[in-house]
């Protein structure tokens, strides 16, 4: 129902169980979008690769699959989220990423996040309350495109490293780069 949100296209990276995903979503066009696939592929064994996340959307860039300024939403995700706020609220921050957090004060789930001046430190994996972890990461993230292509080690092979996103965007909210 993204189609309703004012988002016309995705960019559906796939890799683990990605016959399943495309069954499920197949052109995108019930629900008014149109929507391409970035599959991991194989690797040299005939094996399916492990990219991560982050490998994941280096790939679907390196495809010219990816726009400027887009935003990542992991596939397990079933958001109540307004996409043009977030998008809106990513175009009004000088940082190059605005992810979508959620107050939580170790709720359902430890916190994972502080908010501090509109800044989020984030903390992946935290299993255990933190000092200032009030939110928690709510699964969709504004990134512009500079700050995924300076992961980018240009393999001999082609294929790009694997990436943790969620080890990267630690980095990166440590860096100040996060805006909420």
């Amino acid at each position: 129902r993204r189609g309703h949100q004012g988002v016309g296209s995705v960019r559906a990276c796939v890799g683990h169980r990605g016959c399943a995903r495309r069954a499920s979503i197949v052109g995108g066009a019930a629900w008014g979008l149109s929507v391409v696939y970035s599959d991991d592929g194989l690797d040299a064994q005939g094996e399916p690769r492990r990219l991560g996340t982050g490998g994941a959307l280096l790939m679907a860039h390196r495809r010219g699959q990816l726009s400027e300024r887009f935003i990542v939403i992991y596939g397990d995700s079933w958001l109540r989220l307004d996409l043009a706020a977030l998008w809106k609220a990513a175009q009004a921050h000088a940082q190059p990423i605005t992810m979508a957090v959620i107050a939580n004060r170790d709720g359902r789930e430890p916190s994972n996040a502080a908010v501090e001046a509109g800044l989020v430190r984030y903390h992946k994996g935290a299993t255990t309350a933190g000092p200032n972890r009030t939110h928690l990461d709510y699964g969709a993230t504004v990134m512009r495109i500079e700050v995924l292509t300076a992961l980018d080690d240009h393999g001999s092979d082609g294929t790009p490293p694997r990436i943790d996103l969620a080890d990267e965007m630690a980095a990166w909210s440590a860096e100040g780069l996060v805006a909420a």
